[in-house]
């Protein structure tokens, strides 16, 4: 409704005595007076009696006389009719407050007030730092903590009676740090002296300090040692060592106390003992000086003696006895020395000197093909120290008469008899010393008959070839390898083998090894076959044939001279309707013939083969039916094609039936192009000229 429009015709309407009016006027008579708060106060309560009087109005409407509102009487606040009651209360705040405590972190500090009018008045608290209220703390007190360092307290104390209330307010700081009250002075524990390991002890401080170190030698702070222990290197020596103890907490000052001077002494080996030989001590055998361990570690030199003398030019951790040291005592004296440490001196026990022994005496070994005539030859290895060598060859573990050299030429007496050699060594001063080499296997000789094999059968894909052996004497262990023009022909180590597609064109041989304990492995090779040729024709002649008694399933092959006409039935006759399969043919033919057939029907198509690989796959091929993978390759191929008609098939199978056809088409004249897939079972062509493989 816009200012200074008429009110609509409701009636007259007075809030004057409405009992809503009455108990705003009380509020507001008690709310009045001397402070802020209580002018927002009437302000909230004035803008809650207009809201009420709008809400009355459009509650209770009344229409006049004449259709329109009268006027609305405006009345002041507080100026209605005295309706009477008790004189409102007031509350009245002390003049002023104060925050009474030590103004420090650690301490506790109180608001205080002098006398509130009335006097029971019920009063609350609260803080702030730095203008921020502190929601926690709500009585009198306020304990002083890191977090209140550095800022201006102000403490609010309000007192309220009914709804009348007033409050004082008083402010303090800033906080200063508090004072830690304990900082004992810390002391060094150990013995000060170089590389000695010493701790500071840094007394008892307030629990909750974080204490730091630093160690002074001389007064100045070593860099890095900042824990609470300390290990003096040599550069230490006479020098003052102190430690300083830093504590530190939120909120307080810190604090450093440092220790009493101590003078760092000069160091001692805690542990140096007596050094031991460790190896057997004779001549020829190296020995070596185990100090112990040094703590810390020192410097070390050796000087082994031989009866008390120092052996000269012997100055090394490591010593061997030689032929002169034979009897005497040997003993070793190691010398520890350090920076800043007492040069310390220790001596082994001594230990006499024993005959010497090789150290190294390796066992021969035998070389050489262990048959009759062949020659033997063993070999010794390398002695050590030297020595001077002597052979001795046997048989079955008894020495041979006049085999005295290092190489031995096998006899007729040896057959069947294991070879073995002594090699013995000697040196001045030094025990003999022999070693036998492992026993040869069973010496053989040659088998005394031995016969070529021979092949049996026909030199034709399918075809079985046998291997006739003969008689060997002794018996042999016969084993055997077929070899396809002269290369070796895998899995065929049967004494027979049947011939495949890849045969075909090649000649066949067999070799036949014979193995027998004691006797030499001896091979004999055959004779060559002829070339191998194509596989024997299943069908020669036309006619009908049943399947499974006349043919066996699979897939055939024919080539005929003039045309070739075949069909797969599942009925006999030749009527059109026991048709299954069919194809007629001016050059190669193939067919499939499977199990469910009944019949098989072939004119003019000549003899019938399996169809085998023959050979590598071709890349150029003319008229036919051609088994794609055995016969050619899969690829892309192109035709010249002819003066006539030029027609090709792309086949699943070789079923005859129309739907083994993936592809075909049909040209007069010109150039052709066709793929041929991998995944094809065949292709036919016929008077497209000469098909050329152009990439795979």
């Amino acid at each position: 409704m816009a200012t200074g429009e008429p009110l609509p015709a409701w009636g007259p309407l007075s809030m004057i005595g409405h009992p809503m009016t009455n108990a705003l006027r009380s509020s507001v008579l008690t709310s009045s007076g001397r402070s802020g708060p209580r002018r927002s106060a009437l302000s909230a309560l004035l803008a809650t009696a207009l809201a009420l009087t709008a809400s009355v109005a459009l509650v209770a409407p009344a229409q006049g006389t004449d259709g329109e509102l009268p006027p609305v009487e405006e009345v002041a606040a507080g100026d209605g009719p005295d309706v009477g009651g008790p004189d409102p209360l007031v509350v009245v705040a002390p003049g002023t407050a104060a925050i009474e405590g030590d103004m420090q972190v650690g301490a506790t500090v109180q608001v205080t007030t002098s006398e509130w009018t009335p006097s029971d008045v019920e009063l609350t608290y609260t803080w702030s730092a730095d203008g921020v209220e502190l929601p926690d703390e709500t009585t009198a007190e306020l304990s002083l903590t890191a977090d209140h360092l550095g800022t201006e307290l102000t403490a609010t104390v309000t007192g309220a009676l009914a709804d009348a209330l007033d409050s004082v307010t008083a402010t303090a700081g800033p906080v200063l740090p508090g004072d830690l009250s304990l900082a004992p002075t810390p002391t060094i524990s150990g013995t000060v002296r170089v590389d000695a390991e010493v701790t500071a002890v840094p007394g008892t401080w307030d629990s909750e300090v974080s204490l730091s170190y630093q160690w002074l030698i001389g007064g100045q702070p070593v860099a890095g040692e900042t824990g609470s222990t300390y290990t003096p290197p040599a550069a230490d020596k006479g020098q003052t060592l102190t430690v300083a103890v830093t504590g530190a907490r939120d909120g307080y000052t810190t604090v450093t106390t440092v220790s009493e001077g101590a003078v760092v002494a000069a160091g001692t080996f805690p542990s140096s003992p007596a050094p031991t030989i460790s190896g057997t001590v004779r001549v020829g055998s190296s020995l070596t000086a185990v100090p112990g361990t040094w703590s810390p570690d020192a410097t070390l030199t050796y000087q082994w003696r031989a009866d008390g003398r120092s052996i000269n030019g012997a100055t090394r951790s490591t010593y061997t006895p030689q032929a002169t040291d034979k009897g005497r005592t040997l003993s070793v004296v190691v010398t520890g020395s350090r920076d800043g440490y007492a040069t310390t001196k220790l001596a082994s026990a001594g230990t006499v000197v024993a005959a010497g022994r090789f150290t190294t005496v390796p066992t021969p070994k035998i070389s050489g093909t262990r048959h009759v005539g062949s020659t033997l030859k063993a070999t010794a290895g390398t002695w050590s120290p030297g020595a001077n060598l002597t052979y001795q060859w046997k048989r079955d573990g008894r020495s041979i008469s006049g085999a005295r050299s290092s190489t031995y030429r096998l006899t007729a007496s040896d057959h069947a008899r294991r070879i073995t050699v002594t090699v013995t060594g000697k040196r001045s001063g030094y025990a003999a010393a022999s070693r036998t080499s492992s026993a040869t296997g069973l010496v053989a000789k040659p088998f005394p008959r031995t016969v070529a094999p021979k092949i049996s059968g026909t030199a034709r894909v399918g075809s079985t070839l046998k291997a006739d052996v003969g008689s060997w004497s002794p018996a042999a262990n016969l084993t055997y390898q077929w070899h396809r023009a002269g290369v070796s022909i895998p899995g065929a180590t049967r004494p027979s083998y049947t011939l495949v597609g890849a045969d075909y064109g090649k000649t066949i041989t067999v070799k036949v090894t014979g193995t027998r304990s004691t006797y030499i492995t001896a091979s004999r090779l055959s004779a060559a076959t002829a070339k191998v040729g194509k596989p024997a024709p299943t069908l020669k002649k036309d006619g009908t044939y049943r399947v499974g008694i006349d043919i066996k399933a699979g897939t055939y092959i024919a080539n005929p001279n003039d045309y070739c006409y075949w069909e797969r039935r599942d009925r006999p006759g030749r009527t059109f309707a026991g048709v299954i399969g069919n194809e007629f043919s001016e050059a190669q033919s193939i067919v499939t013939i499977r199990s469910t057939d009944k019949y098989f029907v072939t004119e003019g198509c000549g003899s019938w083969t399996r169809l085998v690989a023959l050979g590598a796959a071709r890349t150029s091929f003319k008229d036919g039916s051609w088994a794609v993978g055995s016969q050619i390759k899969p690829g892309l191929y192109t035709a010249p094609g002819g003066r006539g008609d030029c027609y090709w098939e792309r086949r699943s199978s070789f079923s005859g039936e129309f739907s083994a056809v993936l592809e075909n088409g049909l040209t007069f004249g010109g150039r052709n192009s066709v793929r041929i897939y991998p995944g094809d079972a065949g292709f036919l062509t016929d008077g497209c000229g000469t098909w050329t493989r152009q990439s795979s």
